[in-house]
């Protein structure tokens, strides 16, 4: 029995989650919360590392899944 490639529900799951990493990040970023804190650099670069983090993911998921089905495809 041949494997089966990723669902379409497994691929909106995957992408999904990345992309609320990214949304986060910019929420933080642009300090959307509100948050009174004394080291405001360092909650920006926090909120700007998630945003390279999800996009990262975002990116190496689609990468793999791409092998995946170009593997799949031969």
């Amino acid at each position: 029995m041949e494997e089966q490639s990723p669902s379409l529900v497994q691929d909106i799951v995957n992408y999904g989650i990345r992309i609320i990493i990214i949304v986060f990040g910019g929420l933080i970023l642009f300090n959307v919360f509100n948050v009174q804190t004394q080291d405001m650099v360092t909650f920006r670069v926090i909120g700007g590392l998630m945003i390279i983090f999800g996009a990262y993911r975002v990116y190496s998921y689609h990468i793999a899944r791409n092998r995946f089905s170009n593997k799949r495809g031969r």
